[in-house]
C-alpha cells in the first residue's frame, strides 16, 4: 500500500491507484495519512471535515466515512478505533512524505560531513517523490494547511541544496535548464537565482549570469522594496572579475579502480540495496565500516556487492580495491593474507614485492598507505574472519565490503547481512532479461514450474536461461519438465563452468574438514520431507542430545547450509536438500537411513499422543493409538495453547512426513499415516485450520486401503466425513459415515455407534432436514443414556439443541444448552465451557434475546486466553456472536469492529475465502458465515 500527499492525495496498492471520492472522505483520509501511527481525536477530524460547522450528526458520519475508507483499503485494521480517535496503521515506508523528510535530512547531513555526492543522490531521490504542492486541492483544510506549508518549504530547501551540490560537483551543465525554469517559476527565491548564475558562468554565458543579476535587482526593488543580498552582489563582482574561485572543481583524484563489470542483468534486491548502500556512505567521521553479505552457494552475494560497489564508488574518489579471496571457489585454495596484501600494496602503488613475508608488517604498510584516504574494499568470497582480518584499513573513511558463505560474527564492528532467494517477481524480470520478455511471457505455467525448482536461486535461474538461450527452438516446459525428476534435477542445473553441485560441495567438503558431527545432521536432513525443522526434531532424526544438536545447527547456519526460518526453526534450501539427499544416500547406509526415519516419525507420534492429551485429554481411544514409550520420544506441553502454537508451526512437516510414508518407498509405513491422522485431526478441527485439515483427511483416506487395524479405519472413516461435510459433499460424507457404524457394529462399539448418530444428525441438520436430524440425535442421546458415557450425551444433546433453536422450540434449545454446560463444567473439559457458553449465546439470540446472548458470548470471549482458544474459530464464533447481539442493541461502532475481526481470523484461518472477507467488511448487515454456523 502507497500513501502519497506530496501532490493531490492518492492511495495506490498492487494492483494501481484506487479511487477516492468525495471530498469529506479524501479530507478524512488525508488528515489521518499526516498523523499515520497516531490516534487523530474525533473532534479534531470533524473540524477538519466540517471546519466551524461540524453537524449533529457527524459522529455517525464520521463512522460511515471510516467505514468506507476500510472498504477501499481493503483491511479493516488499517484504521483502527484507539484511544478516543481513528488511527492509520501505515508502516513510514508506505507513506511518501515520510520518505521525502528522511532523505532530506539525509542529505542536509550529508552536506554537513562535506560529501557532495551522497547529499545530491539524497536531495535527488527526495525531489523524485514531489508532486506538489503538498495536499493538492486539500491545502484550503484549516488543518492541513500549516502542515502543507511545511512540506512545500522544505521542497524549495531541498532543492535550493540538491542545485547547490550539483555546482559543487561541477555538473552545471546538467542542471542549467531546469534552474532556468526554477527562477522563472521561483523568481524572488535568491539561492535559485545565485545558482543559476553560477551555472551560466560556467557555460561560457557570462553575459547571461550579469543579466539574470540585474533582472533580480529590478524585481526586488519592485515587488520587496529591497536590494540584493550581499551574497548576490558579491556573486555578480565575482563574474565581472572572473573570479577563479568560480570555475568548476578540479577533477576527481584517481586510485585504483579495480571493481569488476557490473552485472547488467542485476536484478532485484532493492531492501539490500537501500541498507547497505546507506551504510557504506555513512558519515566519514564515524569508525570503520564493515558490512558482511553472507549466504549459501549460487544465492548472488557477489552480484550483489559488486553491483552495490558500482553504486558507491563515487563516495570513494581515491579508489577501489578488489579481490576474490577463493573461500569457496571450486578447485581453488583460498588466498593467504600476505599474498592478497602483496596485491593490494601494488596497486597503490608502494610496493609490495621487497621481501616482505610477515603479514603483520605488510597489513602496517597497508593502514600507512591507506590513511586518510576514502577507499573501497570489496574482498569477496572470504573464508572466514581469520583471512580477512589481516586486510582491513584502519582509516574511519575507508569501507568494506566483503561476501562469504559464514556468517562472520567474530569480526569486529561488521554489520552481517543474511542473502536469501529472489521473489518471485524478480526471478521473473531476471529470466526476461536473460532469454527475452517474449519467451517467457509464453509459457507462463511452465515459467511458474521452473521458478518452483530453482527456488529463487539466481545461480540455477542463470544455469536455467544459458541452456534456454543455448536452444532457441527449446520451450520453457521441455525444461521445467527435466527439473521436475528430483533425482536429476541437479545434474539438469549444470551449463558450462556454472553448476549448483558443484557450488555446493565446496561448502559441504568444508564442514566436513570443521565438523564432522555437523556434516553427519546435514547428510540426515535429506531424509526430511517438510519445509523446516527444530532442534528437538534434529536430535530425534540423528539421535543427539539437544545441546549437540545446537551445536551441529549453529555450524550450518553459519555457513549457510541450513537457514533460520523463525524462532528456534531451521529450513534448507530445496536445492540444498536434494544435495544433502544425495550425500546421506552415497554415505550412509540403508540400515542406518531406516533408523533415522523410524526415530523421526517417533519423535512426531509421540509429539502428536502428547498434544492430543493437553488439548482433549477425554479422547483416550485415540491417545491409545501411540505406544506409551513413544511419548517420552515427543515435546511435552505445559498447556494447551502451547500445544495449539505447536500443532500451527508443525503441521506442514506432519503432512509431508504423512505423505511420505505411503508413498511407495522403502520406509512406507501406512499405519504411522494413519495413526497422525486420527490423533492430530482433532487439534485442527479445534483450531479451525481448514486447508490443514482438508489435507490431513485426505492422506488418511490414500492410507485406509492399506490399514487392517479396526480403530485406524473407524476413525479414518469419520475423519473423511468431516472432511466431505466441510466440502459441502453430504452423500460422500455420508456414505463414509456408514462405513464407519458398519465396523463399530462388526466391533461391538456401541458407544461409537452413538457418536456416529451425532454425525449423520449433524448432517442432516446441515442440508436442512430437522426432522431426520432430530431422530438421529434422540438416539444418539438414548445410546448415550445406555452406556452411561456423558460426553456422548453432552455432544448429542448440544446439536439437538441447535436443531431445536433452527426449528423454533427455542424453550427446549436453551433447556438442552444448559444441560450441555452443566455436562462441559462436571468434565473439566476447558474447551466444552467454552462450545457450551458459544452455544447457549446463539441460541438466545435466535431466542431474539440479545442481552443475555451477548453476556454469553461475553463470558466466552474471557475463557479464550486460559483455555488456549485464543486465535481459534472459536474466537471468530463468539466476536460474530457479540456483533450481531450489539447489532440488536444498537452498538454501531463495536459491532462494525467486531464483524471486521471476525473476517480478518476466519481469513488467516483459510475458513473463507478473500472474496468472502471482503463482502463481509464491505456490507452494513453481513450474514453469519457458513465456516461458524451452528
Amino acid at each position: 500500500m502507497r500513501f502519497e500527499t506530496l501532490g493531490p492525495l492518492r492511495v495506490s496498492d498492487e494492483s494501481g491507484v484506487l479511487p477516492l471520492r468525495g471530498r469529506k472522505a479524501r479530507v478524512l483520509l488525508a488528515v489521518l495519512v499526516s498523523r499515520a501511527g497516531d490516534a487523530v481525536p474525533i473532534d479534531v477530524l470533524a473540524r477538519a471535515i466540517w471546519d466551524d460547522k461540524v453537524p449533529d450528526t457527524a459522529i455517525k458520519t464520521l463512522r460511515w466515512h471510516i467505514h468506507q475508507l476500510r472498504r477501499l483499503l481493503g483491511d479493516a485494521n488499517r484504521i483502527t478505533y484507539d484511544d478516543g480517535g481513528y488511527r492509520l496503521r501505515a508502516d513510514p515506508s508506505e507513506v511518501d512524505s515520510f520518505g521525502f523528510e528522511r532523505l532530506c535530512a539525509d542529505g542536509f547531513a550529508a552536506q554537513r560531513s562535506r560529501d557532495p555526492v551522497i547529499a545530491a543522490r539524497c536531495f535527488t531521490e527526495a525531489l523524485k517523490l514531489w508532486r506538489g504542492p503538498a495536499f493538492g486541492d486539500l491545502v484550503d483544510c484549516g488543518i492541513l494547511r500549516d502542515e502543507a506549508a511545511r512540506l512545500d518549504q522544505l521542497y524549495l530547501d531541498a532543492t535550493e541544496q540538491r542545485h547547490g551540490v550539483e555546482l559543487d560537483l561541477g555538473n552545471h551543465e546538467e542542471v542549467l535548464a531546469e534552474l532556468t525554469e526554477l527562477v522563472e517559476r521561483y523568481p524572488l527565491r535568491e539561492n535559485l537565482r545565485a545558482h543559476l548564475m553560477v551555472a551560466l558562468y560556467r557555460c561560457g554565458r557570462r553575459s547571461e549570469a550579469l543579466e539574470m543579476f540585474r533582472a533580480g535587482r529590478e524585481l526586488f526593488a519592485e515587488q520587496l522594496g529591497l536590494d540584493p543580498a550581499p551574497r548576490l552582489r558579491e556573486l555578480e563582482k565575482a563574474i565581472l572579475n572572473s573570479d577563479p574561485a568560480l570555475d568548476p572543481p578540479s577533477a576527481t583524484r584517481s586510485g585504483p579502480a579495480e571493481l569488476p563489470r557490473d552485472i547488467a542483468t542485476f536484478t532485484g534486491r532493492e531492501a539490500e540495496v537501500s541498507e547497505l548502500t546507506e551504510l557504506l556512505v555513512t558519515d566519514s567521521m564515524t569508525p570503520l565500516v564493515i558490512s558482511s553479505i553472507n549466504g549459501g552457494g549460487g544465492v548472488g552475494k557477489s552480484a550483489l556487492a559488486i553491483h552495490l560497489g558500482h553504486l558507491v564508488r563515487e563516495r570513494f574518489p581515491d579508489g577501489q580495491l578488489y579481490v576474490n579471496l577463493q573461500g569457496a571457489t571450486p578447485n581453488a585454495e583460498p588466498l593467504e593474507p600476505a599474498e592478497v596484501l602483496r596485491r593490494f600494496l601494488r596497486s597503490l602503488g608502494v610496493g609490495g614485492d621487497d621481501g616482505i613475508s610477515e603479514v603483520a608488517e605488510l597489513a602496517n604498510r597497508l593502514r600507512t598507505a591507506t590513511n586518510g584516504k576514502r577507499m573501497l574494499f570489496l574482498l569477496d568470497d572470504a573464508r572466514d574472519s581469520g583471512q580477512v582480518r589481516p586486510l582491513l584499513p584502519s582509516e574511519p573513511r575507508c569501507a568494506v565490503l566483503i561476501t562469504s558463505r559464514r556468517t562472520l560474527s567474530t569480526l569486529d564492528g561488521s554489520v552481517n547481512r543474511a542473502l536469501d532467494g529472489l521473489s518471485d517477481a524478480d526471478a521473473v524480470t531476471l529470466l526476461e532479461r536473460l532469454v527475452g520478455t517474449d519467451r517467457v511471457a509464453a509459457e507462463p505455467e511452465a515459467v511458474r514450474r521452473l521458478l518452483g525448482w530453482c527456488g529463487g536461486m539466481p545461480l540455477a535461474l542463470r544455469i536455467c536461461a544459458a541452456r534456454l538461450v543455448a536452444r532457441p527452438r527449446w520451450s520453457v516446459a521441455s525444461l521445467a519438465d527435466e527439473l521436475a525428476d528430483e533425482t536429476r534435477r541437479l545434474s539438469e542445473l549444470e551449463v558450462d563452468d556454472l553448476a549448483i553441485r558443484s557450488s555446493f560441495a565446496v561448502g559441504y567438503r568444508q564442514l566436513c574438514e570443521d565438523s564432522a558431527s555437523a556434516a553427519r545432521v546435514f547428510r540426515l536432513l535429506g531424509l526430511h520431507d517438510g519445509p523446516d525443522f527444530t532442534t528437538r526434531h534434529v536430535a530425534a532424526l540423528a539421535e543427539l542430545d539437544e545441546p549437540d544438536a545446537e551445536r551441529s545447527l549453529a555450524e550450518l547456519t553459519a555457513t549457510h547450509l541450513v537457514e533460520p526460518a523463525g524462532p528456534g526453526r531451521y529450513r534448507t534450501h530445496d536445492l540444498m536438500r536434494l544435495f544433502a539427499r544425495e550425500r546421506v544416500t552415497a554415505e550412509e547406509s540403508a540400515a542406518e537411513r531406516r533408523a533415522s526415519v523410524e526415530r523421526e516419525r517417533r519423535f512426531y507420534l509421540g509429539t502428536v499422543r502428547n498434544m492430543l492429551g493437553v488439548c482433549e485429554p477425554g479422547m483416550r481411544n485415540r491417545l491409545g493409538l501411540v505406544p506409551e514409550e513413544f511419548v517420552r520420544h515427543g515435546v511435552r506441553f505445559e498447556d494447551a495453547k502451547s500445544a495449539y502454537a505447536w500443532a500451527m508451526a508443525d503441521t506442514a512437516n506432519l503432512l509431508a512426513i504423512c505423505r511420505a510414508a505411503i508413498g511407495g518407498g522403502a520406509t512406507d509405513d501406512p499405519d504411522f499415516t494413519a495413526t497422525t491422522v486420527t490423533v492430530l485431526g482433532p487439534v485442527l478441527v479445534i483450531r479451525g485450520s481448514a486447508g490443514p485439515m482438508a489435507d490431513l483427511h485426505e492422506l488418511g483416506i490414500k492410507a485406509r486401503k492399506w490399514v487392517t487395524k479396526p480403530d485406524l479405519r473407524f476413525f479414518i472413516s469419520t475423519g473423511a466425513a468431516e472432511l466431505m461435510r466441510v466440502a459441502g459433499k453430504h452423500d460422500e460424507a455420508l456414505r463414509h459415515l456408514e462405513v464407519a457404524m458398519s465396523i463399530s457394529r462388526e466391533q461391538g462399539w456401541r458407544v461409537r455407534e452413538g457418536w456416529i448418530l451425532v454425525g449423520v444428525g449433524t448432517m442432516y441438520w446441515w442440508m436442512g432436514e430437522l426432522d431426520q436430524a432430530t431422530d438421529h440425535l434422540d438416539r444418539a442421546v438414548a445410546i448415550a443414556a445406555e452406556t452411561g458415557d456423558r460426553a456422548l450425551e453432552g455432544s448429542a444433546t448440544s446439536h439437538l439443541g441447535h436443531v431445536h433453536a433452527e426449528s423454533g422450540r427455542h424453550d427446549a434449545a436453551i433447556e438442552a444448552m444448559r444441560k450441555v454446560l452443566a455436562f462441559a463444567q462436571d468434565s473439566g473439559r476447558p474447551r466444552g465451557r467454552v462450545e457450551g457458553m458459544i452455544s447457549l449465546g446463539r441460541v438466545y439470540q435466535l431466542a431474539d434475546r440479545p442481552t443475555e446472548a451477548r453476556d454469553c458470548y461475553e463470558r466466552a470471549t474471557a475463557m479464550l486466553d486460559e483455555t488456549g482458544l485464543a486465535g481459534t474459530r472459536y474466537e471468530a464464533e463468539a466476536l460474530w456472536g457479540l456483533a450481531d447481539a450489539g447489532h440488536a442493541l444498537g452498538e454501531t461502532e463495536l459491532t462494525r469492529e467486531r464483524w471486521d475481526r471476525a473476517a480478518k481470523l476466519l481469513f488467516d484461518l483459510k475458513l473463507i475465502d478473500a472474496g468472502e472477507r471482503d463482502h463481509i467488511i464491505s456490507v452494513p448487515e453481513p450474514d453469519r458465515p457458513k465456516a461458524i454456523r451452528y
